[in-house]
Order: C-alpha cells, then structure tokens, then sequence
C-alpha cells in the first residue's frame, strides 16, 4: 500500500539520465556482489543522480506551471509535483539514513546534513491541500484525497490523514483506491489500540475480493480478533 503515482517514476528518472548521455555512468553504477564497501558508495552516487535528476525534473515542472497557471492543465500539473515531492521524500531518507555513517557524511556532507524527509512530504501535503480547495472538479480528485491521507500518514499525523480518508470513503464509494483507504483506516486505528474501529474498517474490504488491499486486510481483521480476545473469529477469518 502506498500513494499512487502516474509518473515520474525510478524508470523515468533513469532513463531521462540516458537521454543525456550518461549510459556510461550507470554501467559504472552497477552492484557488485563481490564488493561490498564499493556498492555502498555506488548506492550514495546513484542517489546523488536520482537526486539531481529530480531537481532537473522540478525545474521544468515550476516552469509549466508558471506558463499554465489558471488553466485546466494546472491542477494536472500541481499533482505531478506533489508527486515528486514525496519521491524526493524517499531520496532525502536515504541520505538522512546516511548521518551516522561517516564515510557517507564525508562524501556527500551537504546532502546528507541538508535532506530532510519530513520537509519534503510537507511541501506535498501542502499541494494536495490547495487543489482540494481550489479545483472542485479536478477528475483525479480521489487521488488527491489518498495520497494526502497517505503523506499525513508518513508522518504520523493520523488526525489529519483520518480526515482525507473519511472524505475518500464518504464521496467516492467507486474509486479504485478506496480500498486501500480502508485498509489505511484500519491500519491507524490498530496503531492506535481501538481494535473495533479498525475492525470495521478492515470489514469493509470483504466487499472487494479482486483488490490488492484485500488479503492483508483479511489477515489485519484476524489479528485484530485475537487482539479482542476472540481467536475463534480470528481463524475463520484466516
């Protein structure tokens, strides 16, 4: 489970660094299972690329959205950069990961000090805010609703994720990401110990069997039976 992404994906980011001519420098970027100290530096330079190559993609994004802004194709475009901002999100974790290990610090110092996860996610959540409030109509609206749930969820501000979900749920009962909205629901109350909120949550993705969401919300309601003292209920359910 996680927030849905229409693009910019790993694979497009690789490939706009080919399109540039660095082929070469990928090659070089390969693991080496023979080597362990060699892949863990080039996992740090493949980082730096991804990180570039995102800065890159940002750019252009803040340049069609100020050639766009107030037509139909903001709202698209606003989208694509929350987007990219929570897959910086993954890249900036990656280096803060990197701040206790100092051979990584010393070769990289200023992204390592510099990242920050949480600032990215933020900036993300924020986006997600204003085409809510601003473009009622946008199409991908439930999209919208997810993934801030999500990025708020990242971040453990349950309250405000519970929210984006609620709306989800209560306004798009078709969506093909309400599932997952379920399954998000259900997950926070669990963490939270209310075991029968989650459980109602959980409950509600037996009416989608050919979801993704589905299994592992079959297995979470087991295990929030066991957690109400009701293991019978649990193994049916399993």
């Amino acid at each position: 489970m996680g927030f849905v992404v229409r693009t910019l994906s790993i694979a497009s980011l690789f490939f706009s660094l080919q399109v540039l001519g660095q082929q070469s420098v990928l090659d070089n970027l390969r693991i080496d299972p023979n080597d362990e100290t060699g892949n863990e530096v080039r996992a740090l330079k493949t980082e730096v690329l991804v990180k570039q190559t995102e800065e890159k993609a940002m750019a252009e994004l803040n340049k069609l959205l100020k050639k766009y802004r107030g037509t139909q194709m903001e709202a698209e475009l606003l989208f694509r950069q929350a987007e990219l901002y929570m897959r910086q999100a993954k890249t900036d974790r990656f280096f803060e990961l990197q701040r206790t290990n100092s051979k990584m610090k010393k070769l990289a110092p200023h992204l390592v000090e510099k990242a920050s996860e949480k600032n990215a996610v933020v900036k993300a959540i924020a986006i997600y805010d204003s085409i809510e409030n601003r473009f009622k109509n946008y199409g991908s609206l439930d999209l919208v609703l997810f993934n801030n749930g999500f990025a708020n969820q990242s971040i453990n501000n349950f309250s405000k994720a519970k929210i984006h979900y609620a709306k989800l749920i209560e306004r798009f009962p078709d969506s093909l990401v309400l599932p997952d909205g379920c399954l998000s629901m259900g997950e926070m109350f669990f963490q939270e110990k209310n075991f029968y909120k989650a459980l109602a949550f959980f409950a509600r993705l037996e009416k989608f069997p050919d979801a993704r969401a589905y299994p592992y919300g079959l297995y979470k309601s087991a295990w929030t039976y066991y957690n109400l003292n009701d293991a019978k209920s649990g193994l049916k359910v399993l």
